[in-house]
């Protein structure tokens, strides 16, 4: 059932962060046809996964399923959101969490009900004898795969959800804010991603004193502002030691879990 799993976390992965962009996440919030669309855009990777197995019933059983459950967790999800007056305690965070938490649940109850804890689904032979050729295997590209996914988009977002009340600003000297400029605020993500992927380059070869090395070298290039401001040193440690945890968790869940 592993397999089956690793197929359908891609898929969820696929659907709901890279299909799933900021105009379509606040509109989808009002309900009706954006939700409706973002159900429709959540089911494509199923269908595509299926497809490239051959139109596997276990498969499209699954994506039928996901996909419905996935439309009423946040709809419900959306409705609860209404009812619920906003206050300055309520944390972003936490309601990612948990609403990533229930998504992974049904997706772990639907292939087990589904397949009946037994799964046997190949891709194209082609594809199949194009990896072979290349020293690859089909697992040992999906894990991969699920594992970048996950420490790019989704990985940020998580981040940003959970430690956003976190973030300096004030408290920073002018001239460290001056030198932020807008359009280069997006290199903190892209710095974040290469570092996780890094970490799981090193978890892959058994070199895990080596993650001792990426965080100094991050230390290294962030010092001048670390050492001007005492909040941007203690959000730059959460967000360091942060990666490093996703990169760890990613590891484990995609080369352990289901390997």
């Amino acid at each position: 059932m592993k397999e089956l799993l690793l197929l359908l976390l891609l898929a969820h992965t696929l659907g709901d962060f890279y299909l799933q962009g900021p105009t379509l996440s606040k509109a989808k919030a009002a309900g009706g046809r954006s939700l409706m669309l973002h159900a429709v855009l959540y089911g494509l990777p199923y269908a595509f996964v299926a497809f490239l197995h051959g139109g596997n019933r276990t498969l499209w059983l699954c994506a039928f399923w996901c996909t419905l459950f996935h439309g009423i967790i946040d709809w419900g999800k959306i409705a609860w959101q209404r009812r619920e007056p906003r206050s300055p305690g309520r944390r972003p965070g936490l309601i990612f969490l948990l609403d990533q938490a229930v998504h992974a649940l049904t997706i772990l109850l639907t292939a087990f009900f589904v397949s009946q804890g037994a799964f046997q689904g190949e891709p194209w032979p082609i594809l199949t004898a194009l990896l072979q050729s290349l020293s690859l295997t089909v697992r040992g590209v999906l894990q991969w795969t699920l594992a970048l996914l996950l420490i790019a988009r989704p990985s940020n977002i998580a981040f940003v959800q959970l430690f956003s009340l976190y973030k300096p600003g004030d408290d920073l000297p002018r001239e460290v804010l001056l030198d932020i400029p807008k359009e280069k605020l997006k290199a903190g993500a892209m710095i974040g991603f290469l570092e996780k992927l890094i970490s799981l380059l090193f978890l892959a070869q058994g070199q895990y004193m080596a993650l001792g090395l990426v965080l100094t070298a991050k230390s290294i290039a962030r010092y001048d502002r670390i050492s001007r401001s005492a909040s941007f040193a203690e959000y730059y440690l959460i967000g360091t030691l942060t990666s490093l945890i996703l990169a760890l968790l990613t590891y484990a869940l995609c080369f352990n879990l289901l390997a």
